[in-house]
């Protein structure tokens, strides 16, 4: 699986994930695979139906737009980008099947590539770490913030990582019914659990940047609640631009069909580049939420 630390993955706390081998499709040799893994599945954009009128398009759904996984042709050839399991083990003190914690060696590993590779790492220069086969023993969340790295077992059945949070990584607000964390509870300084969304697991795929207004409330944190402020919360508190709403139509900056935007600033302009992506994103105005009858709007 090739990650971007844009995004995010949970797996939920407590369980036994087994970390097999992504099917590439026909096309691929099986041997960027590794043992164990099914070949027989294709995933090119080929293999899918047309659009149908009424319904969603899920034609471009999947890698990189429904294009094939990537094989091993994709993997760069240094070795620097390329952690084995003997490497895991005599470097990182990865080792299965001894019951011992590996979150830490399995983190510096990712935090080796990411110093190292993810600077010049790209689609057709991803950089690898192989899990050995056995169990592996995580404790803590472990951040996958190297850009372009696969993480790969030994097989569907051969590598097992086992997730048995520790006393920082276990929620230790819960709702009055006892069925779940409690987002709201569970607070420091200008921070909520809530933050954390989707919530705790083994592995997160996102930035571990704090922004600098968190600083404060960051490193006066304890070791429970220091990820409140990382990551994520960079993004949907701290950046981006406004946009200015059209004459007439107060509360809406564009209507479907639209091709112009406006910034409310000029002066924003500088934060954005030719060729880049721009995520715009619908207003929480009044007559946003009068529109969709999610009264009232106070």
């Amino acid at each position: 699986m090739a990650w971007k630390h844009r995004g995010f993955l949970a797996l939920a706390a407590s369980a036994a994930v087994a970390a097999g081998v992504i099917a590439l499709p026909s096309p691929v040799a099986s041997s960027a695979l590794g043992p164990g893994a099914l070949t027989s599945l294709d995933l090119s954009a080929g293999n899918r139906r047309a659009p149908v009128s009424g319904l969603v398009d899920w034609t471009k759904a999947g890698y990189r737009g429904g294009m094939n996984l990537p094989g091993s042709g994709d993997v760069n050839s240094n070795q620097t980008c390329q952690i084995t399991p003997d490497e895991l083990s005599s470097q990182y003190n990865v080792k299965p099947n001894d019951g011992a914690d590996d979150s830490a060696g399995l983190q510096s590993a990712i935090d080796a590539i990411r110093s190292s590779c993810s600077s010049s790492a790209s689609y057709t220069k991803l950089s690898l770490i192989t899990l050995p086969a056995g169990e592996l023993v995580v404790t803590r969340e472990i951040h996958v913030d190297a850009d372009y790295l696969i993480i790969r077992g030994a097989g569907m059945t051969a590598t097992k990582v086992v997730f048995r949070p520790d006393a920082n990584t276990l929620y230790d607000t819960l709702t009055e019914d006892k069925s779940d964390w409690d987002e709201d509870g569970m607070t420091h300084g200008s921070g909520k659990g809530g933050w954390l969304w989707p919530g705790r697991g083994l592995f997160r795929v996102q930035s571990r940047g704090v922004h600098s207004s968190y600083f404060s409330d960051y490193n006066s944190a304890p070791a429970n609640r220091k990820d409140i402020f990382e990551g994520t919360v960079n993004v949907h508190w701290k950046a981006g631009v406004k946009l200015r709403a059209k004459a007439g139509d107060t509360g809406f900056s564009a209507r479907t069909g639209d091709r112009v935007v406006h910034l409310a600033s000029s002066g924003s302009i500088s934060a954005l580049t030719v060729g880049s992506l721009v995520n715009i994103r619908a207003a929480n105005s009044q007559k946003f939420y009068q529109h969709q009858q999610a009264l009232p709007t106070s």
